[in-house]
């Protein structure tokens, strides 16, 4: 099943599932409130927060921080609030 899983999609399925929930982290971040990144990590399958911000550095280049603060600036931009 590995060989074809990996054939057929390019990556083994456990770097898959790491692809498919940091990308479900990144839609998340930014509804939520900075800082509670304790409860943040505990629903996306991490037992302690250092985990959670190691993994989410090595695939962002950034801290969840940072992420929530440049999608924070992102949704600005593309959302302008209209007088």
């Amino acid at each position: 099943m590995n060989r074809k899983f990996s054939q057929w999609i390019g990556l083994s399925p456990k770097k898959f599932s790491q692809v498919v929930r940091f990308q479900n982290m990144l839609q998340q971040i930014s509804r939520r409130p900075a800082g509670d990144w304790e409860s943040f990590a505990w629903e996306h399958g991490y037992f302690d927060t250092s985990h959670f911000i190691h993994d989410f550095t090595k695939h962002y280049g950034a801290t969840p921080a940072v992420a929530a603060e440049e999608y924070q600036r992102m949704s600005d931009f593309y959302n302008p609030a209209y007088p």
